[in-house]
């Protein structure tokens, strides 16, 4: 049997000709708008098992093994959202696959609607990968180096994680800090640790539910911390 993901891609339609409506000084705007409607649908996601990632903002994943999206998602989407919306789900065993076919099932959807289809017949699991930068911290608190510096570090290893994790079918998403998330299929999960370089490690976690393995991917990369084990280090909890 196979092992699938499920996820929406969510698009707000217009969203750009809205901003230029704002006029000239209207970008902390958009950011403050943008901030809350992140919130709010993060919320309401957590509240069904799932876990969102902004992307472009203006179109946001929604992860959603065995979850689908609720009527009180679609609420606060409608609430918050300065423009209509639509929404395309498709279940398939790639989350890139997956992604790439709901995008272009956009098109086809209604506004302030969904439109889902399977491509997968099988049992639905998460897997997640917290993956941590090691020493960004310290390098900054004991060397003294620029937070700048660091940070312009962190987004190098992001890209290069981004690049790295695709060709495992996998998503990424900065968290802030020096942490990025994973979504990969359950196919691929024994080929993490291969991915990692001397200066990553990773907490894996695997469940029915997206928020689920986010919390387990969290709790081991906080064991990994606690061991002050480095340099490739990973472990993988999982809760089926």
């Amino acid at each position: 049997m196979s092992i699938c993901n499920r996820m929406g891609i969510i698009e707000l339609v217009g969203y750009r000709e809205w901003t230029e409506t704002l006029g000239e000084d209207r970008e902390w705007k958009i950011q403050s708008i943008q901030s809350k409607l992140y919130q709010e649908l993060q919320l309401e996601a957590a509240n069904i098992g799932s876990y969102l990632i902004p992307l472009r903002i203006d179109y946001m994943v929604i992860l959603l093994e065995n979850t689908g999206i609720s009527n009180k998602f679609l609420k606060t989407l409608k609430r918050f959202s300065p423009v209509p919306f639509r929404i395309a789900v498709v279940k398939h065993i790639s989350p890139i696959l997956a992604e790439k076919q709901a995008s272009q099932l956009l098109s086809n959807t209604k506004l302030n609607s969904v439109l889902e289809i399977e491509k997968c017949d099988g049992k639905e699991i998460s897997v997640i990968a917290h993956i941590d930068i090691n020493n960004i911290t310290g390098r900054v608190r004991e060397n003294g180096e620029s937070i700048y510096t660091t940070f312009l570090d962190i987004i190098h290893y992001y890209y290069g994680i981004q690049k790295t994790f695709v060709s495992l079918n996998g998503i990424t998403t900065y968290l802030g800090g020096d942490n990025i998330l994973v979504y990969l299929p359950y196919q691929n999960v024994n080929r993490i640790k291969d991915y990692l370089d001397e200066k990553l490690k990773a907490g894996v976690g695997i469940a029915n539910t997206p928020r689920r393995a986010v919390s387990l991917a969290t709790k081991a990369l906080d064991d990994i911390r606690r061991e002050k084990r480095k340099n490739k280090a990973i472990k993988i909890y999982e809760d089926l």
